[in-house]
């Protein structure tokens, strides 16, 4: 190519351009006295070196941030669980972005509530339960591992418990005691008896005082107000007369029937089975029961029918009202020295049991108040 230059080629052109400095004349020419180059003479010049020659794919190294949320290919957990690798910057302000808790990063680790359950009352009761972490060096269990050894390292729900374990177990529990027997020895202490070794007293060395024991010049007196607590009974449970007052004016009415009777004649669905009586979604209020001058417990209707309703309340009193009729008080019971806890009705209604804060149980009558 070089070849077909002269130097006359030189001369020439510079004459040229000197004629056409604007190369106006040049721009006039025809397309076929221009100069073609074919494209294959074309030389491109790459001017960014070879950088990430191989595959991207295929490398075997693969550097990740603690801060991406975002991964192009797929991490073994094993690579994602490693401590972050270099040094640590003491300026950084974001030294602590990956941490979530004041001592460090905290992970939400799924476990069902039965899991849970199964190992916190294994550990509480057995004293030994699975060990949580990660480490493959840590030991599987934490806590009594001898214990877990015996039990062949079972959870709670998993031992089964012998006849003759069984039988050791309840020779350690005192006695319930009688029903009869109140305020004394061998009085009925039920599910609340004690167990062997819940007694044990203290030991005192020789020359110690005892406990509650003083030197000083009060000794006296605190001793004989020990000695005054001693006497005492162990439960004082105070107690009152139970009664109760009808607030109606007749007890029965013309055809004999007292308020236990379901009203029909106000209330033809009453007795109805089950899913026959038509229900609406409550709107508005009909009707306020007033008459306790404390705090309302509970309250219950009246098994089947729902014509009466019974509430206990913190003034220590028990009302039985009228739903359908006047929505009037019926009766009051009294005999609770403290706020009435609970009441329920028996299957039939006939009775009622109260309960209250002087721990004290109340079988009533509903109809005559006893």
């Amino acid at each position: 190519m070089l070849g077909g230059y002269d130097s006359s080629d030189d001369e020439v052109n510079v004459a040229k351009h000197a004629a056409d400095a604007f190369g106006i004349k040049r721009i006039e020419e025809p397309s076929s006295k221009r100069t073609r180059v074919d494209a294959e003479q074309v030389l491109q010049a790459q001017a960014a070196p070879d950088v990430l020659a191989e595959d991207p794919l295929a490398q075997t190294s693969l550097v990740l941030r603690p801060t991406d949320v975002q991964m192009n290919v797929n991490v073994p957990y094993e690579d994602m669980v490693r401590p972050v690798q270099g040094p640590e910057n003491p300026f950084d302000k974001r030294r602590l972005a990956n941490q979530n808790a004041l001592a460090g990063h905290v992970e939400e680790e799924m476990m069902t509530e039965h899991a849970f359950r199964q190992q916190h009352l294994t550990h509480e009761i057995l004293g030994y339960s699975a060990n949580p972490s990660t480490d493959p060096n840590a030991p599987q269990f934490v806590g009594n591992i001898e214990g877990a050894e015996k039990n062949g390292f079972k959870t709670l729900d998993g031992i089964t418990t012998t006849k003759a374990s069984t039988r050791e177990l309840k020779r350690k529990r005192a006695g319930k005691g009688d029903l009869e027997v109140v305020d004394a020895d061998g009085e009925y202490i039920g599910p609340w008896a004690k167990w062997e070794g819940d007694d044990r007293g203290v030991a005192v060395p020789d020359g110690a005082a005892a406990p509650g024991e003083h030197e000083d010049s009060d000794g006296d007196y605190e001793g004989a107000e020990a000695e005054a607590k001693k006497g005492k009974p162990k439960r004082s449970v105070a107690r009152k007369q139970e009664t109760s007052t009808f607030h109606g004016k007749d007890l029965v009415d013309y055809q004999g029937r007292t308020y236990m009777d379901p009203p029909i004649a106000d209330a033809p669905h009453i007795l109805g089975e089950a899913g026959t009586q038509d229900c609406f979604v409550p709107k508005e209020c009909i009707h306020t029961w007033t008459g306790h001058t404390g705090a309302v417990s509970a309250i219950r209707l009246f098994p089947r029918t729902g014509h009466l309703l019974l509430s206990a309340s913190m003034d220590t009193k028990v009302k039985l009202w009228d739903v359908y009729q006047q929505g009037n008080c019926l009766r009051t019971f009294m005999g609770h020295t403290k706020a009435v806890k609970d009441v329920t009705f028996s299957n039939d209604g006939r009775r009622f049991l109260s309960c209250g804060f002087d721990r004290a149980m109340k079988l009533w009558d509903t109809e005559t108040g006893n």
